[in-house]
């Protein structure tokens, strides 16, 4: 059994209001300073925790997963692929971005065929960086995010929190690490019963990388 994956990138774009707070300008070697373009490798590797409920015909069943990945693992949820994601800070601290993911596989099952399914991630968001010394910084961000796969057919929309702990060795560039929380407020999936609610719950502890562009 083989399985191959893609993940490309995209730009969102969302408006935030200033936050106030005394913390050091631009946290993290100055990655936070207005202007700077932050392109980031998210969710590269880690642990969650995911927990998938599916209704339909009055039935409702739930399963919790908890898988260690990195890279390109096959991961349980669309929440868990690797992605890239662009911010801008369009003030002293205060970013707006996103990040999108692209995945495609295919399962080779002897005497079964191929087994193709793809998808898409789309997550716009906005955040402000938090400076806790000159090489580090507390970054938390938040947003929507909107998953659509193919085969079987299904796709959520939810709220998603990204807190991320910013250790930047030199200047211009960072290695990220924190919780992630997203928590599915309505989504649809296609069983051999037909069409039935679906909510996809997801916590974990992952890390990425970032650098000034």
């Amino acid at each position: 059994m083989k399985a191959s994956f893609t993940v490309v990138s995209a730009v969102a774009v969302l408006c935030v209001a200033p936050l106030a707070g005394a913390q050091e300008e631009g946290g993290a070697k100055g990655l936070g300073k207005k202007g700077n373009l932050i392109l980031g490798a998210e969710r590269l590797m880690g642990y969650t925790s995911n927990t998938q409920n599916i209704e339909v015909g009055g039935n409702e069943a739930e399963t919790t997963y908890g898988t260690l990945g990195v890279l390109w693992n096959q991961p349980r949820s669309p929440f868990n692929l690797p992605r890239i994601g662009i911010d801008y800070f369009v003030i002293d601290n205060v970013s707006v971005g996103g990040n999108i993911g692209y995945v495609s596989t295919s399962i080779d099952a002897p005497g079964n065929g191929d087994d193709d399914s793809s998808g898409f991630l789309f997550s716009p968001r906005a955040g402000y960086m938090l400076g806790l010394g000159e090489s580090l910084g507390f970054w938390p961000r938040l947003g929507l995010t909107y998953y659509q796969l193919q085969d079987p057919d299904a796709s959520q929309f939810a709220l998603s929190a990204d807190l991320q702990i910013v250790v930047a060795p030199s200047p211009g560039f960072a290695i990220t690490a924190g919780p992630v929380v997203d928590f599915g407020l309505t989504g649809s999936i296609d069983t051999p019963a037909g069409d039935a609610d679906y909510t996809d719950r997801n916590f974990g502890f992952v890390f990425g990388i970032a650098g000034v562009l």
